[in-house]
């Protein structure tokens, strides 16, 4: 999730031009698989974005990169974005002499877009304030938002939610913590005001 060098630091893996950068690095790929009308795919992303650094990819951090390096590539064309597992810091999971797995934050952005991008969604990037990344997610279990800032302090973002949706479901990832915070909380009305502290992730179920 980083390159192995001293210029991987938290500071840029979480700037908002980060993944932004990746994604242009690899326009190739796009450009090649639209000129023979096939999918394109990423399908080492770890490896695709120079490999990991202990500390780094193996931290929360990663976690938030991930979930905005996937929906960057998705929305520029890309149709399928894949993590893998080598041994080293990046892997999402450690697999241990026991058969067991001790799963990494990596492995909760992954779990995070299973369950707020399943396959055969339609993603459609939400125009808002410069330090917001927001995206409309329809699927066949219904619209959901998902919005990530890359503000100094906590922003306030207005979401709209469908009148049949009775409570308001929430998912987030922060750079704190290495398991993803789920909640669901009674919903009176149905324009809510959600508050977005700076490099997290929060996706909110609208219909």
């Amino acid at each position: 999730a980083s390159g192995p060098n001293a210029s991987a630091t938290p500071q840029r893996l979480l700037s908002r031009f980060s993944d932004l950068e990746q994604i242009n690095q690899l326009g190739w790929l796009l450009g090649a698989a639209r000129a023979v009308h096939r999918p394109a795919v990423i399908s080492e992303s770890n490896s695709a974005s120079r490999g990991g650094k202990p500390g780094l990819s193996d931290s929360p951090v990663a976690s938030i990169w991930a979930v905005r390096f996937v929906i960057d590539a998705l929305l520029h064309g890309y149709q399928q974005v894949y993590f893998h597992s080598a041994g080293v810091s990046y892997d999402p999971f450690v697999f241990n002499p026991d058969g067991s797995l001790t799963a990494r934050p990596l492995a909760s952005a992954l779990s995070f877009l299973h369950r707020w991008i399943p396959v055969g969604s339609r993603l459609r990037a939400v125009a808002g304030p410069r330090d917001l990344f927001a995206v409309m997610v329809v699927s066949a279990a219904g619209s959901s938002m998902i919005l990530t800032s890359f503000a100094r302090k906590e922003i306030s973002v207005p979401v709209t939610i469908g009148a049949g949706v009775g409570a308001l479901r929430l998912d987030t990832l922060t750079t704190t913590s290495a398991l993803d915070i789920q909640s669901v909380l009674p919903l009176k009305v149905h324009r809510s005001r959600l508050w977005l502290a700076p490099n997290t992730v929060l996706a909110v179920r609208t219909a």
